[in-house]
């Protein structure tokens, strides 16, 4: 893992040797982290190196050709560098190191832009070719890692940071009211914007090309959403399934360092780190050392888990070490937002610092999660629909029997009778009732604090995203799973927290194989009767313990945005006369702080009013700069 940034001027111009200094100072990096950087005729690039892998030691970035024609900065690890090297050495490219990026540059070379459907992994890359002074970007399958871009006509420039982009504007940019007012509400429909007008993100599976002046943007990689995968048994799915598990961790599992795995207790991170012990005695980790770390709630309250890391570790017979939730002060998130030009990571994500900055000490380098279990390991009620369309008679008597065991005769006949009729109501009825309840937040749209100016943009906005999505109800409920606007944000945050601490964060369960399986198995292998995560459960009986192969709760960690009400009230009167107050009605925000204290993580006023606080910050420190 690395951040990188550049900056390309295709007419020629001023120098861009302070500017690439200004924006490779912006990139989230540990102090200590080298800087290297590559200057052209009407381009530079810079990197800020994390070795998390012996591949990565053997080429310095940016990294250029024998030829000096391409130049290539890369950003994460691929996860299937043994294949793609077999791929490149079979058709005769002539490889200098087994670097990641020497990968990614031999693969533009053989294959030009159509190389990025061939790479895999957790990624983003930009390739300069100066002969033909073109620039090519690529951003991995579900924006896994960061790319911001900022396009005028004259200058691209562009990096794996909000802040190193701003950095090249040479002014204060101007705030996007639009998409303040989606983290204001909690409410996602934009997946290319930031909080500013001029840095846009490259979306996920989309490649960005700069050519004759012009800037184009395409999508490379498509979710398969037909069900392909029809086995006659579950024991059959089982069996694939675990092997596809094992294969994802295993890949990610890819470094020199000790391989750390948060254990949380839940389904899925418990599940990453017994797959990643039982890899290790099989010889087959990718790492010569394993170790856990887990936060710990206050014991009997709803973020405490010990029982079931305790379970793990029993199983396992491994060590797996705890720390308490970190609650940084207000003024932390403040800084975060005044030094990364961005929104700064919210309370429950900050809650790793104390486990994070340890198992750094540790000398850990990589650290895997169970991001993604919940995304692409429930089911929906869509199976009785889907095995009517398939031809599924065995499938549709297997959910049938399910249904009516574990939720009743009344239930079982509302959701068998939808899969009927669902397929005979017309295109434009479905899609005339979708806009009355696709909206995820439709129970709780009150935003009566926003302007009325936002609140009209912010309904736009949702007719936009839903005219976006797939018509077909199969597709479209998968391409929506994979698409949620808040996910790539999400692990952004994520991303930028690790790389300032001098780690690399990797997700499984977000890799492509494991998404494609998903995808293309039945909805009943996810969902069966009152069983979620089916499929998890059961292919991974006698691995999982069997405390957390049966547990039916989640934690909850509303107290890590304790503490902070105080100040966000002071910091939003301090906001006034920024600009701020125009986007919202002040005296109707005072409601939801009421509310603050009462409420769960899951009950979105915390959100809401955590986004308020956050674009309030975010217009504070823009007047100050």
């Amino acid at each position: 893992m690395s951040g990188f940034a550049g900056i390309i001027r295709p007419g020629g111009g001023a120098s861009t040797v302070e500017l690439i200094r200004a924006m490779a100072a912006a990139i989230p990096a540990p102090s200590h982290a080298d800087t290297f950087n590559w200057q052209g005729e009407d381009a530079a690039l810079t990197h800020r190196p994390l070795y998390s892998t012996a591949q990565a030691l053997e080429a310095e970035q940016p990294l250029a050709s024998v030829d000096g024609h391409l130049v290539v900065v890369l950003h994460g690890y691929l996860a299937n560098h043994a294949e793609l090297t077999a791929m490149l050495r079979q058709a005769g490219s002539r490889l200098r190191s087994a670097a990641d990026a020497e990968l990614v540059l031999q693969a533009y070379r053989l294959w030009g832009r159509e190389c990025a459907s061939r790479i895999d992994g957790e990624f983003a890359f930009a390739i300069w070719d100066t002969k033909q002074r073109e620039l090519f970007c690529v951003r991995d399958h579900q924006g896994l890692r960061p790319f911001y871009y900022h396009f005028d006509g004259i200058q691209l420039a562009f990096g794996s940071s909000t802040g190193a982009v701003v950095a090249a504007l040479g002014r204060e940019p101007q705030p996007n009211p639009g998409f303040m007012a989606e983290i204001m509400s909690d409410r996602w429909y934009s997946i290319d914007e930031t909080v500013w007008r001029e840095v846009k993100r490259l979306p996920p599976a989309h490649n960005l090309q700069l050519a004759g002046g012009q800037l184009s943007i395409k999508r490379y990689w498509s979710l398969p959403t037909e069900v392909t995968l029809n086995y006659r048994s579950d024991g059959e799915y089982f069996e694939h399934y675990r092997e596809v598990f094992a294969d994802c961790v295993k890949r990610a599992s890819r470094t020199h360092s000790p391989l750390a795995v948060e254990v949380s207790g839940g389904l899925d991170s418990s599940a990453i780190f017994v797959m990643a012990n039982a890899l290790m005695k099989r010889g087959e980790l990718g790492s010569h050392e394993l170790r856990g770390y887990t936060l710990r709630g206050s014991e009997g309250s709803p973020a405490d888990e010990q029982r079931f890391v305790d379970a793990v570790a029993r199983t396992t017979g491994r060590h797996i070490s705890s720390f308490p939730l970190a609650r940084p002060p207000l003024s932390w998130f403040n800084e975060q937002a005044r030094q990364y030009r961005d929104i700064p990571t919210y309370p429950n994500g900050a809650m790793s610092l104390e486990m994070d900055q340890q198992l750094v000490a540790d000398g850990c380098m990589v650290k895997l999660t169970g991001v993604g279990g919940d995304q692409w390991l429930d089911g929906s009620r869509r199976y009785y629909g889907e095995a009517l369309r398939g031809g599924d008679a065995a499938g549709f008597m297997t959910s049938l029997r399910a249904d009516l065991r574990d939720l009743g005769k009344p239930r079982t006949a509302e959701l068998v009778a939808r899969g009927f009729l669902r397929p005979l109501v017309p295109a434009r009825l479905r899609a005339k009732l979708r806009q009355h309840t696709s909206d995820p937040h439709a129970e709780n749209l009150d935003e009566s604090w926003l302007s009325p100016e936002m609140r009209a943009e912010l309904d736009r906005r949702s007719k936009a995203r839903d005219d976006s999505l797939p018509r077909h109800d199969r597709d479209r409920h998968k391409v929506q799973k994979l698409t949620f606007p808040f996910l790539p944000l999400a692990l952004d945050l994520i991303e930028r927290q690790s790389a300032s601490l001098g780690f690399e964060t990797r997700h499984p369960m977000l890799s492509r194989k494991f998404i494609e399986f998903s995808a293309t198995t039945p909805e009943r292998m996810r969902l069966r009767g009152s069983v979620g995560k089916y499929i998890h459960r059961r292919a991974l009986v006698g691995i999982l313990p069997r405390e957390i192969a049966e547990r039916n709760c989640k934690a909850e960690f509303s107290t890590t945005f304790d503490g902070n009400l105080e100040g966000i009230h002071a910091l939003l009167v301090e906001a006034q006369n920024t600009g701020f107050e125009c986007l919202v009605e002040r005296d109707k925000i005072d409601k939801l702080m009421e509310a603050w204290g009462e409420l769960s993580i899951d009950e979105t006023p915390i959100w809401k009013l955590w986004g308020i606080y956050v674009i309030a910050a975010l217009y504070l420190h823009r007047k100050m700069a």
